[in-house]
C-alpha cells in the first residue's frame, strides 16, 4: 500500500455514510463491553478522573480497528516467514 492510499482511505471514511459490522452478537454484547471496561479500569487504576478515563477509552476504542488489522496484516502476511509473525 503506498502512502497516499492511507489518505484516500481517511478522506472516504469521512465523506461516506456510516456502515454496519459483521461481528456477530455475541461480539457485539460481551466482548467489546469487555474491552472497553478494561481500558477504562486501567485508567482509573492510574488515577485519572472519571472524564480523563473516559478520553482514554475513546482513544483505546479509536486506536483499536487500526492495532487489529496491522496485527492481523502481519500474522497472515505471506512475506513474512513463520517464525517472525507471533
Amino acid at each position: 500500500m503506498d502512502g497516499n492510499a492511507g489518505w484516500r482511505l481517511i478522506r472516504r471514511n469521512l465523506t461516506h455514510g456510516w456502515v454496519t459490522d459483521n461481528d456477530p452478537f455475541s461480539v457485539n454484547q460481551f466482548a467489546h463491553p469487555y474491552q472497553v471496561s478494561l481500558y477504562h479500569g486501567a485508567a482509573c487504576l492510574t488515577g485519572l478522573s472519571c472524564w480523563e478515563a473516559s478520553a482514554l477509552t475513546f482513544a483505546g476504542s479509536f486506536l483499536g480497528e487500526p492495532l487489529f488489522r496491522m496485527t492481523n496484516l502481519l500474522l497472515r502476511g505471506n512475506n513474512v516467514p513463520l517464525f517472525r509473525r507471533e
